[in-house]
């Protein structure tokens, strides 16, 4: 009878304690999913559509591949910004790139200096000289981002 007791007290002690342990640690994890939201704005935005993707270090290393992607119908010449929204974006490290289809053939045209269509990135110091390195364009997702603003050119 003393053995059951002591059994019963020493489970009703570590229980609670395994899960105290047990929620600090799902506390932790990195179980929740943010936004990124904000602005392509340009001098020149006529066009089809424009082409917004989020990418990662190891995509950013394969042209115009993305994460996930958002495609904006241009349907107001005049306007010269629009708004964009992510949504469940995992904690990380992203980049964002982007460019304005002005042909409708749904690819970023190149040409011998580069592309021949309008084109940002989330730059973090203003635009790179040189080939764009992902560490120029990234930015850490460990809350809701709002209000990035992305110029194409």
């Amino acid at each position: 009878m003393k053995h059951k007791r002591q059994l019963i007290l020493i489970l009703l002690i570590t229980i609670p304690l395994f899960l105290i342990s047990g929620q600090e640690q799902s506390d932790s994890m990195p179980n929740n999913m943010f936004s990124i939201t904000g602005t392509i704005k340009s001098e020149n935005l006529s066009g089809e559509a424009i082409y917004i993707m989020l990418v990662t270090e190891e995509i950013f290393k394969t042209q115009l591949a993305s994460q996930q992607e958002i495609v904006i119908k241009m349907d107001n010449p005049a306007k010269n910004e629009y708004d964009f929204c992510f949504e469940n974006v995992s904690p990380g490290t992203y980049g964002i790139r982007c460019f304005i289809d002005q042909d409708g053939n749904k690819k970023l045209n190149g040409g011998i200096g580069g592309p021949s269509e309008p084109w940002g990135m989330s730059w973090k110091d203003g635009k790179a000289k040189g080939w764009p390195k992902f560490k120029d364009i990234s930015f850490i997702v460990n809350k809701n981002i709002t209000k990035l603003e992305i110029e194409v050119k």
